[in-house]
């Protein structure tokens, strides 16, 4: 008998994708499958459409939970969706000989917790694991702005410096006020070699009151001057750095 349990549990286990989620429940007679959707943190995600089969179907509840009270005999498939969080998938077989329900505990993984990890990554320089985590990341939902932003700082840090100015430029015409956005494109430009677009960037920065620091125009004159050769643009932003300290 005890060979025949550890046979039964070891088949589970390997048609099982995500295996460590998935069991028979004594306490389950009532039901064919049930279970909980939780997400990267452990706690329970509310609204998760959970399907059986690609036909039935059942939603999470405020605490994670699902219930279906009928299995087919043979391979069953489940599948776990939710906007903005990862799909999980398992596969179950189901036999006459199975007394008890199975029990699944689905964890997906939401946007924000993988940006969080991809963050983390690119902090210690694990550039695999970003990519990686991007890769998830554009299969729940690729024109996220955060999910853009993250992959365009990706790029400049592993001197794409073109890609990322692309994606940062797109970005920055949907929200011109983005300080994160001028700031991280001002160093693509100088990087690149583009110190008109730099110098323009700065100013504008400072025009539209983005921030009172005068150094962002003492920085486009400066280009201006040294990398631009442009003097009447030099002297018209000094005059102007001068009125501003005046007026101070």
């Amino acid at each position: 008998m005890k060979r025949y349990i550890c046979l039964v549990t070891l088949f589970l286990l390997l048609s099982c994708k995500t295996n460590d989620y998935v069991y028979r429940d004594k306490d389950m007679e009532m039901s064919a499958l049930s279970g909980v959707v939780l997400n990267e943190e452990g706690l329970p995600v509310d609204g998760a459409k959970v399907t059986l089969n690609k036909t039935m179907e059942s939603f999470s509840d405020i605490n994670g939970k699902f219930l279906f009270n009928t299995m087919l005999l043979g391979n069953n498939t489940v599948e776990v969706r939710k906007k903005d969080f990862t799909v999980y998938t398992a596969n179950i077989k189901y036999t006459i000989k199975d007394k008890y329900g199975f029990y699944i505990k689905a964890k997906i993984l939401s946007l924000n917790g993988l940006l969080k990890n991809a963050y983390e990554y690119l902090f210690e320089k694990k550039y695999s694991d970003v990519e990686r985590v991007l890769g998830e990341i554009e299969k729940i939902n690729n024109e996220n702005d955060a999910y853009l932003f993250l992959n365009a700082v990706f790029l400049y840090t592993t001197n794409k410096y073109v890609e990322s100015v692309d994606i940062l430029e797109k970005l920055r015409e949907k929200d011109r006020m983005n300080i994160y956005y001028s700031l991280t494109l001002i160093k693509l430009y100088n990087n690149l070699k583009w110190y008109r677009k730099s110098a323009e960037l700065n100013e504008f920065i400072y025009s539209y009151k983005t921030t009172d620091d005068v150094n962002y125009l003492r920085d486009a004159a400066l280009l201006y001057k040294d990398k631009l050769n442009d003097e009447a643009n030099y002297i018209r932003i000094m005059k102007e750095i001068d009125r501003i300290t005046n007026d101070k």
